[in-house]
């Protein structure tokens, strides 16, 4: 669902920057709704993010042969379809300076338009990112026999369950961030940009849909347990497991 969303809004956005840049509307009202159209829908998908991304169950989605999946809130593709409403009216308001105007107004509207050339770029590569990140599933944390795997906007990594401190792999449990205790942070692979200390580095899970303190509970579970490491992803391993951290089955 939340990618046929995105999807759609890719394509009613570039349907709509054609339509408010290139087309000289005369009539008022419906100039106003094309120009103003883009910024009612990212305020509205801001309204979305807020309210349907406070969701943080107890629980993860299994996903057999893979592992145990925390996936995006149901927020984040509204945020998404913000970030992308905004780049239709980015867009047309820069095709307007290019292509409006008579010749008394020329070096400005070239300044103009080169500057917000440059803003346009960096903004559709970070948009056209966020798009892709998330129509591929993110962002999103994996608990894998092997790894703790985060698949973030900007980068990967798969953090090793040998890598993580036996007996305390968890210091801190925040809203936005989880912190957590390597003692081998030679066998981290990372992919991308990740910054943080090689010693104790943080899991995002802002937009995230669990509760923090569960995925702790289950990080910690299996660095104290090994032996069950093997089973991760199984649906009969996932129902033993919640009992084990508190939590009901079906809950």
């Amino acid at each position: 669902m939340q990618r046929t969303v995105i999807v759609a809004a890719v394509v009613i956005s570039v349907t709509w920057t054609v339509a408010a840049a290139l087309i000289h509307v005369r009539v008022f009202w419906l100039f106003a709704v094309l120009q103003v159209g883009p910024v009612l829908v990212f305020l509205a998908a801001l309204v979305a993010f807020g309210l349907l991304g406070r969701a943080r169950p107890a629980g993860f989605e299994v996903r057999e042969g893979v592992g145990f999946v925390v996936p995006a809130s149901r927020g984040s593709g509204f945020l998404v379809v913000g970030e992308v409403a905004m780049m239709a009216s980015l867009t047309g308001q820069l095709i307007r300076i290019w292509t409006w105007g008579g010749a008394d107004a020329a070096v400005f509207r070239f300044w103009a338009g080169a500057v917000l050339s440059v803003v346009w770029l960096v903004a559709c590569g970070l948009v056209a990112l966020l798009v892709v990140t998330a129509l591929r599933g993110g962002p999103r944390i994996l608990l894998t026999p092997s790894a703790v795997v985060q698949e973030d906007w900007w980068a990967n990594r798969a953090i090793p369950w040998e890598a993580l401190r036996p007996g305390q792999p968890v210091r801190h449990v925040r809203g936005r961030t989880l912190t957590l205790i390597v003692d081998r942070p030679e066998l981290i692979v990372r992919r991308g940009r990740f910054r943080s200390s090689t010693g104790r580095p943080w899991l995002a899970i802002g937009h995230l849909r669990v509760h923090p303190g569960f995925l702790a509970d289950a990080i910690w579970f299996y660095v104290g347990h090994p032996e069950r490491r093997d089973a991760i992803g199984a649906r009969a391993e996932y129902e033993r497991l919640l009992p084990e951290l508190g939590v009901p089955v079906g809950a």
